[in-house]
């Protein structure tokens, strides 16, 4: 089991990001910042963080959650835009 961490513009994002991965999802937690109206969202699933990446991909306007999403002790909040 991985567990993983990312930064959302907003819980929108990340409700769609859970709708599409549900059933794969052992355990998540959403955080909302207090002073942004970012959301992060720490989840632990068997995907790997390709195959996270490119169901984030899949998403509307979810470019912040594939560019910062990592594994939980890698996490920075630093976007990656390559």
């Amino acid at each position: 089991m991985n567990t993983y961490k990312l930064r959302a513009e907003c819980s929108q994002d990340v409700a769609e990001f859970i709708q599409n991965v549900h059933s794969q999802l052992k355990s998540f937690k959403m955080i909302k910042d207090d002073e942004l109206p970012d959301v992060y969202f720490e989840f632990e699933t068997e995907l790997a963080l390709d195959e996270i990446i490119l169901t984030l991909k899949d998403i509307e306007d979810s470019h912040v959650m594939f560019q910062t999403v990592q594994p939980i002790e890698k996490y920075t909040g630093e976007r990656n835009y390559e």
